[in-house]
């Protein structure tokens, strides 16, 4: 009895694996069966597209806020002065002196004129002209040699080609007081010099001739230059 209740357990239980491997096959199936039995759904990621390349040495771009207020200065600011260029000095000048002496003579007195012609300017000036020219109560007298200087009847005249800046062109004569000259008027003249360039300029002296009643006494007024003035 013991036997065969041994054999009905072994056959319920052949039985009940029988029916275990029918209503579970999936349960015994390998691996590589059940992933390919499973079905898995594909997710596809999204990209988002890549910004725009700039280049590299484009400078950053801020944009202004527009609701910002625009505050306007209270009042108006000053614009900055700009001088005027100096006007540029003229670089050739000329500079025109007369000296005589004495200053008092009696008719027939010897009068020595110096006529001194410089240039202050920063360049040479040129085609230098100078005349003097005598009133009708002097007779010309001797020029001082140094110059190109002569008498054209009454007027002097010199020339010269050029006259470095800073330099000096010198001319000395005489002239002698008419004898028959009128007592106690004035003998005055003028000289003028000119340059390349429209230059002019021009100087002038005089001589008093005291009255007819003063005798001429002393040396003073005989015209000597050492007396009353000194010969350049």
């Amino acid at each position: 009895m013991n036997r065969r209740a041994r054999l009905l357990g072994y056959l319920l239980v052949l039985f009940a694996l029988a029916a275990l491997l029918v209503a579970f096959p999936r349960a015994w199936a390998t691996p590589e069966q059940s992933q390919a039995a499973q079905t898995v759904p594909t997710v596809t990621p999204k990209v988002s597209a890549p910004p725009p390349s700039q280049p590299t040495d484009a400078p950053e771009v801020f944009e202004q806020p527009t609701d910002l207020p625009t505050v306007l200065p209270s009042a108006p600011v000053p614009t900055q002065s700009i001088a005027a260029p100096a006007t540029p000095a003229v670089a050739v000048q000329l500079a025109l002196r007369k000296d005589v002496a004495p200053a008092v003579a009696w008719p027939g007195a010897t009068l020595h004129y110096t006529l001194t012609l410089s240039n202050p300017g920063t360049a040479s000036a040129r085609e230098i002209v100078i005349q003097d020219t005598l009133p009708e109560e002097l007779v010309p007298g001797a020029i001082a040699a140094g110059s190109d200087a002569r008498w054209a009847g009454s007027t002097l005249r010199a020339q010269a080609p050029i006259l470095p800046p800073g330099s000096q062109l010198i001319i000395a004569y005489t002239a002698e007081v008419r004898v028959n000259t009128p007592a106690g008027g004035v003998i005055s003249n003028a000289a003028d010099a000119a340059a390349a360039g429209n230059l002019r300029t021009a100087a002038s002296t005089s001589v008093t001739l005291p009255p007819a009643e003063l005798p001429p006494t002393g040396g003073f007024l005989s015209g000597i230059p050492h007396v009353m003035g000194s010969e350049r």
